[in-house]
């Protein structure tokens, strides 16, 4: 019970999380599309390689081995590049409202304890799986509890640092 009071988010916090959730996501959002748009740009510079060389080809500046070398080797970028573009747009149309996710994880965050206490045993036994997913042990008759899950980990982390910057200390 005491780990799970830890993971608790202080008064104040839970609106931070969300905010620095939604931020988060959003930034990976962007940086996708950011990836769409340098993707759709280096297909177009490699079709345009190979347009050119067809112009060239047909004033008779290159050589039929010539023109086929470079379309082959674009064709391959343009393929490459359209699988990549590919699965980019994938996760460009997965855009889900992420604030609204993050509220409700951090409500129930702040509810953990409460959640605990009124559970059934089943409940608990899987309430402290997800958030400590490695396999307990017990040494002499204390639970050693294993790898904290990641999101609850970056919570606690968050909540030391903004105690720590209230209190005027240094984490470092």
């Amino acid at each position: 019970m005491d780990e799970l009071t830890m993971l608790l988010p202080r008064s104040g916090y839970p609106e931070l999380f969300v905010v620095s959730i939604a931020e988060a996501y959003n930034n990976q959002h962007r940086a996708v599309k950011e990836e769409s748009d340098e993707l759709i740009r280096l297909i177009g510079d490699a079709n345009r390689k190979v347009d050119n060389a067809r112009e060239l080809l047909l004033l008779h500046e290159l050589e039929a081995g010539e023109y086929r070398k470079i379309k082959e080797e674009n064709g391959s970028t343009v393929a490459r590049l359209e699988m990549r573009l590919n699965e980019v747009n994938v996760q460009k149309s997965t855009h889900v409202n992420i604030k609204k996710l993050a509220q409700m994880a951090v409500n129930a965050l702040c509810e953990v304890d409460k959640l605990y206490d009124i559970a059934s045993i089943e409940a608990k036994r899987y309430l402290v799986g997800i958030l400590f997913p490695e396999k307990m042990t017990y040494v002499e008759g204390v639970c050693r509890t294993g790898k904290l899950n990641r999101a609850a980990e970056l919570i606690y982390l968050e909540n030391k640092e903004l105690r720590a910057k209230k209190w005027g200390k240094n984490l470092v």
